[in-house]
């Protein structure tokens, strides 16, 4: 009753092609029920190549249902765990699950609802609230690298439908409603990029304020994430737009403004997160910030305007498009 597993490595491209399983050991695998499993140095290599350690305990109920769940990152400081604790059923039924999630300075309290259909389909839905998380601590416990630092705290949503326990979390969705607090870009310098027109980044912004909207979706080719609704205020600058991040490339566009929106220039980020080709017409940004510096108001539109002599703003796809076709 008791399954133990220590020191597996499990490629995400492995687990795939086990989905479903062999027609004729159906009968023998359902007949063996599980009660418990332990999990030990369990090595998950995902999509994008990164190995992520992982250690934990299960223990099932007669249903085969999952009674308790607890899964940590060794090694990982400070500690990250995740824990789910079986907590009786809704009124149509739905058997109710504790969330509790610990790391990255931070926690996110909540719970989920596992509801069962006659056709064997389930479907899972929940809430979690993160509180004070350390944005760039989180990220660097799955070994990717952040954008940005600060502390996250705001409303998550969760959503899968499936088959099987396997098939909610290859289906399983989230959107969170997200402030940062004390938020920095962590390798982009705003008012040096500016100043240089675009040929000195290196260094870290401040924000005054940063927010918007996370959603992510697992995928056949991995995490997918997209930000909407994102706003940022940085000095005289503040900026809205959007984001997506898949297999470590970023697809980005938004608009900056300067001065309280006297002045906007659109911008976009695409390429290797690592990074990204960014486009935008500096020279407008650079004219507005010394207008604004020298006469606000009307310095800034006549300093944009001066600025925008220097440099044009990026073109959209098709834009770009369009002019290859008519050099060809």
């Amino acid at each position: 009753n008791r399954l133990e597993v220590d020191g597996a490595v499990l490629p995400r491209q492995a687990l795939a092609s086990l989905r479903g399983g062999a027609p004729g050991n159906t009968q023998a695998a359902e007949a063996v029920q599980v009660r418990s499993l332990r999990l030990t140095d369990t090595t998950y290599i995902s999509h994008s190549g990164t190995r992520e350690v992982y250690e934990g305990e299960v223990d099932f109920d007669d249903d085969r249902l999952p009674r308790r769940i607890h899964l940590l990152r060794p090694g990982v400081v400070p500690p990250l765990t995740l824990q789910a604790t079986r907590d009786g059923k809704t009124e149509r039924g739905a058997h109710v699950y504790r969330l509790s999630v610990q790391g990255a300075g931070g926690t996110a309290q909540g719970q989920a609802r596992l509801l069962g259909a006659a056709d064997g389909g389930m479907t899972l839905n929940g809430e979690l609230a993160p509180r004070q998380v350390d944005v760039q601590a989180l990220l660097q416990a799955f070994h990717r690298r952040s954008p940005i630092g600060g502390v996250a705290s705001g409303d998550t949503t969760l959503h899968a439908e499936g088959e099987s326990l396997d098939a909610l979390f290859r289906s399983l969705r989230t959107r969170s409603v997200l402030s940062v607090e004390r938020a920095r870009m962590l390798r982009f310098n705003l008012d040096k990029a500016v100043k240089s027109l675009g040929r000195d980044t290196a260094g870290e912004t401040a924000l005054d304020s940063l927010s918007g909207v996370m959603e992510t979706q697992n995928t056949a080719q991995g995490l997918k994430t997209e930000f909407t609704e994102v706003k940022a205020a940085a000095g005289i600058y503040s900026a809205t737009g959007r984001a997506t991040l898949q297999r470590r490339q970023i697809d980005a566009q938004g608009r900056l403004e300067v001065a309280g929106g006297v002045v906007d220039v659109p911008f976009a980020l695409h390429g290797p997160t690592r990074q990204p080709e960014v486009e935008l017409a500096w020279g407008s940004l650079a004219g507005a910030a010394v207008g604004t510096a020298v006469l606000p108001g009307i310095g800034t539109v006549l300093g944009a305007k001066i600025g925008g002599v220097l440099s044009a703003p990026p073109e959209t796809p098709a834009e770009r498009a369009r002019r290859e076709r008519t050099r060809r």
